[in-house]
């Protein structure tokens, strides 16, 4: 099976490549294929072979940087350095097996995640925590997810691991099915590790997608509260590859949440008390990666923080209503309806007003009852679009209030003499504003 990485690598070390192909015994098969890909693709720079099957072979090859007189020489001394390697292999394999995953929770606690946020096992008790709430949430079996979450981490103290650790996530879902775990748990632990970056692929199933999901939120928002950000091109943590990881990871069907919470969940969970500043940060910072996540797709930036200011930390469905807002910008009545929206929001930044009733008592002109019904009406049917996912209607909802609008604008003066009365025309425009802002804040697109 050709692995291009390690052809790469293989193809800067030799000059003059002479493959050649020997065996080992077939008893190293009941190793897991992993283990031993890692050893003849880790220690010796072997590729492993399969057969007609796709089952991993006895089989390897070795690419020599000299013509030998003897290849036999060559095959026969490469044989006897991958057993001994091989042999280790399954000595890990068999005396792991001995043992199960669950036994091994208690040490975590003795290893460090970090000095101010605890063990790895005080990390896994948050993760447990907080991914047991958004289960319920969801409607998930969060006996399920606390079994998973419990066993994630154990396999970093199995034998197999110590010596292999790019095997951390598969070894544990390997000896999870071993000990008798459901399928949900076993998948689960390797789903914790990914995405392992921006392009890498994400759990297929919900527990192991809720699970790397809220252990990233954990990280992040353990390393904000003791004020450890990355800074300018520094990321000792990886925490932008983690925020990326949170906004691949909660496009999964079954959540599509609003982490807003469920940040501020994981930030007040922290061993120590972070400020609301601090908080703060950390939800921008997830904005931010988000912002950039778009625009790289060619989308505007405009649109895209237009969309994020009224979204909060929805961020699956962040690129569908940024979708619906491009659908519409070229035309004119989606320019008027920018335009009115800058110039409420240009009225209520110059006059703010105290939140309180709209009176009717208080309307002059028909207008005014006019744009009062129908933003109350068109309010509602964009909160029920925007619950369905339908932002396209949203928007046709909005256009919608044109007519009454320019009606309201060219029949009445806001800034009146009568204080009630211009207070109750001020809260007129902050509900139409309130209709808008249900999609995005429509006065951070340039027109």
């Amino acid at each position: 099976e050709l692995d291009q990485d390690l052809l790469t690598e293989i193809n800067c070390l030799v000059e003059w490549p002479v493959a050649l192909c020997g065996e080992f015994e077939e008893r190293f098969l009941d190793v897991p294929d992993i283990a031993l890909i890692a050893a003849m693709k880790g220690h010796q720079k072997y590729f492993h072979t399969r057969d007609t099957s796709g089952a991993l072979s006895n089989r390897f090859i070795t690419v020599s940087n000299i013509e030998s007189k003897d290849p036999k020489q060559v095959i026969a001394g490469n044989q006897r350095v991958i057993r001994a390697r091989l042999s280790d292999a399954k000595f890990f394999f068999d005396l792991d097996q001995k043992e199960t995953l669950g036994a091994r929770r208690p040490r975590l606690n003795h290893i460090t995640f970090h000095p101010k946020l605890g063990s790895l096992g005080a990390k896994t008790e948050r993760v447990q925590s907080l991914g047991s709430k958004v289960a319920q949430s969801i409607g998930a079996d969060v006996d399920l997810f606390q079994r998973a979450t419990a066993l994630s981490r154990c396999d970093l103290v199995t034998e197999m691991v110590l010596e292999f650790d790019e095997l951390q996530g598969q070894m544990g879902t390997i000896y999870a099915s071993l000990d008798g775990e459901p399928n949900e748990v076993a998948c689960a632990i390797e789903g914790l590790y990914q995405p392992a970056g921006a392009s890498d692929q994400v759990p297929d199933n919900l527990y192991g997608t809720l699970l790397a999901l809220t252990d990233r939120l954990d990280t992040l928002a353990g390393l904000f509260a003791i004020n450890q950000p990355p800074t300018g091109s520094k990321d000792p943590f990886a925490l932008r590859r983690a925020a990326i990881g949170v906004l691949r990871l909660n496009e999964f069907p079954a959540l599509r949440l609003d982490l807003t919470a469920w940040v501020t969940e994981a930030f007040a969970a922290q061993p120590e008390a972070g400020s609301a500043d601090q908080l703060d940060a950390l939800m921008q910072f997830i904005k931010d990666r988000e912002r950039v996540r778009l625009t790289d797709k060619g989308y505007r930036h405009d649109m895209v923080i237009a969309v994020q200011e009224s979204n909060g930390l929805a961020t699956a469905k962040t690129e569908d209503r940024v979708k619906a807002l491009i659908a519409q910008s070229e035309t004119d009545e989606f320019a008027t309806l920018v335009s009115t929206n800058k110039r409420v929001a240009n009225l209520l930044k110059d006059s703010p007003i105290t939140p309180g009733a709209i009176d009717s008592k208080l309307f002059e002109h028909p207008s005014e009852a006019s744009v009062y019904d129908l933003a109350t009406r068109v309010g509602d049917s964009v909160d029920l679009a925007v619950s369905r996912e339908t932002y396209g209607e949203a928007m046709e909802s909005l256009l919608s209030m044109k007519p009454a609008t320019d009606a309201f604008f060219d029949n009445v003066m806001i800034h009146c003499d009568q204080e009630a009365v211009r207070i109750n025309r001020l809260r007129l425009c902050q509900l139409v504003k309130n209709a808008y802002s249900k999609l995005a804040d429509f006065s951070l697109i340039q027109q």
